[in-house]
């Protein structure tokens, strides 16, 4: 009986802490980054235009004054 109650408390431990995890899993992304020049200088306003090869999508976005973009709620396909 003690063996069948340790197996269970830890069956249990097990499934409390990964189960919890596998409900945060999203489809969902963001896409970061920097547009520089060949010398290492960034570009304020460059046009990045991220695609997605396998389905022929094109999305915009335009970098900052430091050269930054970003790319919020992307969504991903599995």
């Amino acid at each position: 009986m003690r063996l069948f109650s340790h197996h269970f408390c830890s069956v249990f431990l097990l499934l409390s802490v990964a189960i919890p995890t596998s409900w945060a899993q999203k489809d969902m992304g963001s896409i970061v980054g920097s547009v520089k020049d060949g010398t290492g200088a960034v570009i304020a306003d460059a046009k990045v235009v991220i695609t997605d090869v396998d389905r022929g999508t094109l999305v915009n976005t335009i970098s900052n004054a430091s050269g930054e973009f970003i790319q919020f709620a992307m969504k991903f396909y599995f």
